[in-house]
């Protein structure tokens, strides 16, 4: 499994681009602004994504969820108590690239996202995080935690 970060959007949000080198099959995680510039780069990777995720509904991690649905046909998958957020047009006034998505998937508490690898199925479970919004969540697996802002450095 390999993991590329794009720093993204006017925060500085950070996207995951996680994939398998073998299938190339992929999963992006908070595309939040710059959707040409993640494509751009899934282009360059010759990579086929197969699900957006996002790790809860501010606009700065969800921004691009369009731009990036639209090229690549991935579904979006947010935790259902977030997915009201991403169809929230007020979050243009602190994100004015922020484009209203709509989830394809809701996902809640030990749900599990997943693509093929070479080696097998690489999976993330969905761990309920709550507190910086409702539906916040962290992905963990294969040694690997995806926390959002869930943890803020010097927090």
């Amino acid at each position: 499994m390999e993991v590329r970060r794009v720093v993204v959007g006017s925060l500085m949000t950070n996207c995951y681009i996680v994939y398998c080198p073998g299938t190339r099959e992929a999963i992006i995680i908070d595309p939040g602004g710059r959707g040409r510039r993640i494509l751009e780069l899934v282009e360059s990777l010759r990579l086929k994504v197969k699900l957006i995720v996002n790790t809860h509904g501010h606009a700065d991690h969800t921004s691009a969820n369009m731009a990036v649905k639209e090229e690549t046909e991935a579904p979006i998958a947010i935790h259902e108590d977030d997915a009201h957020l991403l169809s929230l047009e007020e979050q243009k006034y602190w994100c004015p690239e922020f484009e209203v998505s709509k989830p394809d998937i809701t996902l809640r508490e030990g749900d599990v996202v997943s693509f093929n690898s070479k080696y097998g199925r690489v999976s993330f479970k969905v761990l309920h995080t709550p507190g910086h919004t409702a539906g916040s969540i962290c992905l963990y697996g294969s040694g690997r935690l995806f926390s959002g802002d869930t943890v803020f450095r010097g927090g």
